[in-house]
């Protein structure tokens, strides 16, 4: 899986829309589970759920 480094860390992931996300990662999903065929990344921000795919995503940095 090309996120399952960061699942349960602290990161902060920054999209092509310029969106800024920061928290926890809840899960990562495979592009093979994924009817998009995506991989993906669902982040907790201020107690909601992000649903992140990876054509979203410009970077992702773990936060100590």
């Amino acid at each position: 899986m090309k996120y399952f480094q960061y699942l349960d860390k602290c990161v902060k992931i920054v999209c092509k829309n310029g969106n800024i996300f920061q928290g926890i990662v809840d899960t990562v999903t495979s592009s093979l589970d994924d009817p998009r065929n995506h991989d993906s990344i669902t982040v907790e921000q201020n107690d909601e759920l992000y649903v992140l795919y990876d054509d979203e995503i410009v970077s992702v940095e773990i936060l100590e």
